[in-house]
């Protein structure tokens, strides 16, 4: 199990072990499966893959993101169907990764039992998407490429404003609720926890990269007060600002 960081990458490699990843960050770059030519992407934040063993992949990207990457130890899995997937959206196996990433990078404090609990939900999320057993939200059918491109960009350029749901919904002229829930089925997040996340990873990138005050990084990366960054990195990181600095 790896937790990988957001930074430039070119690899190629053939996996003797079924690999299960997610991506917690937007990517863009160029990949190939199965010796296939290879592909410009653009990858969504909280995209989830299955590679199957023996499966050739390239991938590059001069920005990367944040993967967490799953190799099985032991045995196949050895699914009737097995094939590759790439950049879905799974509401189970989302769920599943952000508390996985919180796990591990609780260190000296890591609960192995909770991990392998998290990491077998993983497991079971990509056989049932492979089986083709997970039932689908039709309300991710409204999130076409074009919306989802519009909200992605409302939220790249707004997420250290006061933005809100609403707006967001109101761009696409959809009312709150329903926004919401087709959101949530094409993304495998809600609207709300997007927000967060990439207010989230801009105060993470602050904190490595700066000496800045925590309140000042907390209102750059859009939250209200240090106090609310403060909650915010501790249910989703396992950890306050401080203690991320540090480690």
């Amino acid at each position: 199990m790896e937790l990988l960081p957001r930074q430039a990458y070119e690899t190629r490699y053939t996996p003797e072990r079924p690999v299960i990843g997610f991506a917690f960050d937007r990517q863009n770059g160029v990949h190939a499966f199965a010796g296939d030519r290879n592909r410009d992407f653009a990858a969504r934040a909280n995209g989830f893959a299955y590679l199957p063993a023996g499966c050739e992949i390239y991938s590059r990207s001069e920005g990367g993101g944040e993967y967490l990457r799953i190799l099985r130890k032991n045995g196949q899995y050895a699914r009737p169907r097995e094939r590759h997937f790439s950049d879905m959206a799974d509401r189970a196996a989302t769920d599943s990764a952000h508390r996985l990433r919180r796990e591990i990078l609780l260190q000296d404090t890591r609960d192995p039992l909770t991990i392998e609990a998290l990491a077998l939900d993983l497991e079971r999320a990509a056989t049932a998407i492979i089986d083709g057993s997970e039932p689908r939200d039709l309300a991710a059918q409204w999130m076409t490429q074009r919306r989802m491109k519009r909200v992605e960009a409302i939220i790249e350029a707004r997420f250290a404003q006061a933005l809100t749901v609403a707006e967001l919904a109101e761009a696409l002229d959809l009312s709150a609720d329903f926004f919401t829930r087709a959101f949530r089925a094409a993304f495998g997040r809600t609207p709300r926890d997007a927000i967060i996340d990439r207010r989230i990873r801009h105060a993470r990138d602050l904190l490595l990269k700066s000496d800045a005050p925590l309140a000042a990084i907390a209102l750059a990366s859009g939250f209200s007060s240090h106090a609310h960054m403060t909650a915010q990195f501790s249910q989703r990181l396992g950890m306050c600002p401080s203690q991320f600095r540090r480690t």
